[in-house]
């Protein structure tokens, strides 16, 4: 029951951008808004797959793919977002780079429960 994803060069203000070592906390304490983005992304796909398993494991197949297709869409959009350009270091951007790295393996096994259901 885990979800997550993978990269493309653009941020939530959809410019492709660079990181530095001061981007990981602004001056303020701040999280950088793209890993925000992708730290809201990953749970509102994660919400659509437990529902999307809830659904598979009492057999309701229509449900179950419907709620797999939106949490697919969401980790779609979450892998546009770019947590490995460079100077994405410090211990935040690790947490987002593993975080993007799960959710890029467990796609590959939910497109192959759809393609299973469908």
């Amino acid at each position: 029951k885990q979800w997550y994803q993978r990269r493309v060069a653009i941020t939530a203000g959809g410019s492709k951008s660079k990181c530095s070592s001061t981007m990981e906390r602004g001056s303020g304490g701040e999280v950088d808004s793209r890993i925000t983005n992708l730290n809201k992304l990953h749970r509102r796909a994660w919400s659509h797959l437990d529902a999307a398993l809830s659904y598979d494991e009492s057999r309701d197949e229509e449900n179950a793919i419907a709620e797999y297709k939106k949490g697919l869409s969401i980790v779609d959009e979450a892998m546009k977002i770019d947590v490995f350009a460079k100077g994405c270091k410090g211990t935040d951007w690790e947490k987002a780079q593993k975080l993007y790295e799960k959710m890029e393996n467990n796609k590959a096994m939910l497109q192959e429960r759809l393609s299973k259901l469908g």
